[in-house]
């Protein structure tokens, strides 16, 4: 089971809420291609040095960024460049993240050509007043028109939404939602908005232009969400994922449990099971690092310990939780108790619950699991 990301850094425009690595400006285009396309052939024999893996690609994730930006000659180079470099016989999930403005007929029909068979739509909400509110390019009218001719032309579809939204109303979230439903959409990613420091959002809540985001809306928001998930039959696989059963993001659930993965493109991360490979996050840096065949990437070797703690922080995101089994070998019953009643805080406060040797999120946790986590690592 492995997969390959590819970071495709350019947007249009910057949404006040993004802290990814990006650029908006689009002239290095080809070049980043070129560069990526050479990294493909650099690292063709990654899979292969990975311990009990059979180096067949089960995934293909387009990711950035907004790769649905990049014109189609560029996004075939890199495709055929993936299927020179390795073995794509197996492929069960080929996800492209995309705006609503980007995807007209025209475009879904060559991503449908070239393999494309699961769509990322960045939809964040279907509320014209939100949209503006984070700096969206397209339009909620163009939302809906790319849904219905995605939907027409066979695309699985994943939505993702944003809930907290300072101008957002329980009743705006609720109707967001409900088209969820009325359109027959199988997989949600749903994220609280978050303020990080060196975004447009950061800036202006140190300026004191916006407020923080209210924590009691972002609450009742979610609360909406997990209901109307429970009512539609979405599974919470993982803390912003939500899927009808079977519709989980291979690609996605193979980074929560672990699995090997390759990352192309600046900023990418990759991960054999040993190590974790960090890319340049400098598009120029990158580019002239593929051109020169100097290090365009990092490398970072896991201790146990660093592989017990990202255990921890994917695992009890996810609704498989975290094997006790898993994180302590048969030598380490000692470590094992001292770490069972470690937690015994948190089951107590119904935080944390542990059946059958795997420790879970709670529902009343769903939402602090990280801080929980954070006190709880290694």
């Amino acid at each position: 089971m492995s997969g390959i990301y590819l970071h495709i850094p350019f947007c249009k425009q910057a949404c006040h809420y993004c802290d990814f690595h990006f650029s908006t400006s689009l002239g290095t285009k080809e070049l980043l291609t070129e560069a990526i396309c050479k990294e493909l052939f650099l690292r063709n024999d990654f899979f292969e040095k990975i311990r009990d893996n059979d180096n067949k690609l089960n995934t293909i994730y387009f990711g950035g960024g907004t790769p649905s930006i990049l014109d189609d000659v560029l996004i075939e180079k890199i495709v055929m460049a993936i299927h020179e470099n390795f073995d794509t016989s197996s492929i069960k999930e080929f996800t492209f993240e995309a705006n609503p403005d980007d995807l007209n007929k025209e475009k879904l029909t060559f991503l449908k050509d070239i393999g494309v068979n699961r769509l990322s739509i960045g939809v964040q909400s279907f509320d014209d007043e939100n949209l503006t509110f984070l700096n969206r390019a397209h339009s909620a009218k163009e939302s809906h028109q790319c849904i219905v001719e995605a939907l027409h032309m066979g695309f699985d579809l994943s939505i993702d939404l944003i809930y907290g939204i300072h101008c957002s109303t329980s009743k705006s979230w609720s109707k967001d939602l409900d088209y969820i439903s009325q359109y027959g959409i199988e997989h949600l990613s749903a994220y609280c908005l978050t303020i990080e420091e060196k975004t447009a959002f950061g800036y202006w809540l140190k300026s004191n232009k916006i407020k923080n985001v209210d924590e009691n809306k972002a609450i009742e928001q979610y609360e909406l969400l997990a209901n109307f998930c429970e009512k539609n039959k979405f599974e919470q696989y993982e803390i912003s994922n939500y899927a009808q059963k079977n519709k989980y993001a291979i690609h996605n659930t193979n980074y929560w449990l672990q699995k090997p993965y390759l990352g192309i493109g600046p900023s990418a991360h990759s991960f054999d099971l040993d190590h974790r490979y960090i890319n340049k996050s400098h598009n120029t840096h990158y580019i002239q690092a593929l051109h020169d065949r100097t290090a365009h990437y990092e490398t970072e070797f896991l201790t146990v310990l660093n592989k017990k703690n990202e255990y921890l922080i994917t695992s009890l995101r996810t609704m498989w939780g975290c094997s006790l089994h898993k994180l302590f070998d048969e030598k380490e019953l000692d470590q094992r108790q001292l770490f069972l009643s470690d937690i015994q805080r948190f089951i107590k406060r119904d935080l944390l619950s542990c059946k059958n040797d795997t420790l879970f999120a709670t529902k009343k946790s769903k939402l602090i699991i990280d801080e929980i986590i954070g006190e709880i690592m290694f």
